[in-house]
C-alpha cells in the first residue's frame, strides 16, 4: 500500500515539474517588424524575457499558407546564451546561468513563395531581465 502511493506521489510531483518548465519559454516582443525572406528582405527584432529564455515562432503574418520555409539556422550566435531551431519556423533561446542585460544574434531565413523564393537576414535583440 505505502509503495503504490509513494510511486503515485513521485509521478504527480514530476509532472508538475514537467509542465512547469515548459511554461517558461515565453517571452514578448516590442514592436513589429515586417520581413520576407522570398524577397531578400530581412529585419530587426526586439525582445523581453523576465525569467532568461525565450521561445519564438516566426512566420510572415497575413502570408504564411502562401509561403513555405525552405531552410533555418542561426547566422551569428548569442554570446551570452544558446539560441536552438526547435523546427523550420520555432527557435528557443536560454541564457547562461545569472546572465541580465542584452544579448543578439541573426538567423538565416529562407523561403519560397508564388511570388518568388530567396533568403533574408533576421537580426534579434533579446533584453534579459531577471527579478
Amino acid at each position: 500500500m505505502r509503495r503504490g502511493f509513494l510511486w503515485g506521489a513521485i509521478f504527480v510531483l514530476g509532472s508538475f515539474l514537467l509542465v512547469s518548465g515548459q511554461a517558461q519559454a515565453a517571452c514578448t516582443r516590442v514592436g513589429y517588424n515586417k520581413y520576407d525572406p522570398a524577397k531578400g528582405l530581412g529585419s530587426d527584432f526586439t525582445y523581453v524575457s523576465d525569467n532568461g529564455s525565450c521561445t519564438v515562432t516566426h512566420g510572415i503574418e497575413g502570408r504564411q499558407g502562401a509561403y513555405r520555409y525552405t531552410e533555418t539556422r542561426v547566422l551569428e550566435p548569442a554570446k551570452n546564451g544558446t539560441v536552438k531551431y526547435l523546427h523550420l519556423t520555432k527557435w528557443t533561446y536560454v541564457a547562461k546561468p545569472g546572465f541580465s542585460g542584452t544579448d543578439t544574434f541573426k538567423l538565416h531565413v529562407c523561403a519560397e513563395s508564388t511570388i518568388g523564393k530567396g533568403c533574408a537576414v533576421l537580426n534579434y535583440q533579446l533584453q534579459v531581465k531577471r527579478g
